[in-house]
């Protein structure tokens, strides 16, 4: 009975996916908003040049850590991920403002498209929860 135990758990083992480690550790950055406020992200840069990119949007009361996983993932699958803290979450302070929210993704996007490793026309955003809107 213990050795069938032992097997099933091995074999479990085998089937759970576990998370990529990332190709390379994210370099924090920060850009600053036209009001002056200080937005933080986790850049993960591709494993190569002329890599498309991917923008990762967290859902309400979380912050960019939520996107650990999945950012490495993807890095280890080519693409150079950004992964901000929305406003008013996680190291981006503030106070949460939707309008201001849109207005700080597409300064994200501005910056994702100005890197030189990233293909500019090559660029998804992925959202959950707050993050999809």
């Amino acid at each position: 009975m213990h050795r069938v135990l032992i097997l099933l758990l091995a074999s479990l083992m085998l089937v759970i996916p576990t998370a990529a480690q990332p190709a390379t550790p994210p370099t924090v950055v920060t850009i600053t908003a036209p009001d002056g406020q200080t937005l933080v992200a986790d850049y993960h840069a591709p494993p190569e040049a002329n890599a498309p990119a991917v923008l990762l949007l967290h859902q309400l009361y979380t912050t960019r850590r939520s996107w650990d996983a999945m950012a490495a993932n993807l890095q280890s699958a080519g693409y150079a991920v950004l992964v901000p803290d929305l406003r008013g979450y996680g190291a981006s302070r503030g106070v949460l403002d939707w309008q201001a929210a849109q207005d700080d993704t597409l300064l994200w996007l501005d910056w994702l498209r100005s890197q030189p490793e990233v293909r500019g026309d090559r660029i998804a955003v992925i959202g959950s929860s707050m993050g999809a809107n």
